[in-house]
This record gives C-alpha cells, structure tokens and sequence, in this order.
C-alpha cells in the first residue's frame, strides 16, 4: 500500500485543479508548466477518455517511462 508521498505531483491542464489536492491522496495538483525536466520520471495516465489526446503530450516530456491503463488506445 502507498501514501502516494514520493508523488512529484499530478499534472492536469485544467487551471481550476491547479493547486488543489484529491481528498484521499496527499499530492498536489499542478500544471504541467511548472515542470521543467521529466526525464527521470514515470507519467502514468489515467484519463482513459483522453487517452489519443494526451499521449502524444506525455512522449514528448521524454520520461523515463509511461504507464497506461488501458491496452485499448
């Protein structure tokens, strides 16, 4: 089980979820603006409805790696 603590945070472009917390987890919403270097981090999306809009997002932050979870893109 995680606390979810070593979060670097949750990226949402929706500017009204900036700064803002999901209730059970303690990890900070921010924008993807405010991060610089992704390179050494995962992304795991989870917006499933989004999934072809993002993506392409997410490979061009070039991370470490991507976790998707869906085998339906």
């Amino acid at each position: 089980k995680s606390d979810f603590s070593d979060w670097g945070g949750i990226l949402d472009d929706n500017k009204k979820k900036e700064n803002l917390y999901y209730l059970n987890l303690g990890v900070q919403i921010k924008s993807p603006k405010e991060v610089e270097n992704l390179r050494d981090s995962t992304i795991i999306l989870t917006a499933l409805d989004n999934y072809r809009q993002i993506l392409p997002k997410a490979i061009s932050y070039n991370p470490r790696k991507i976790i998707l979870l869906t085998d339906k893109i």
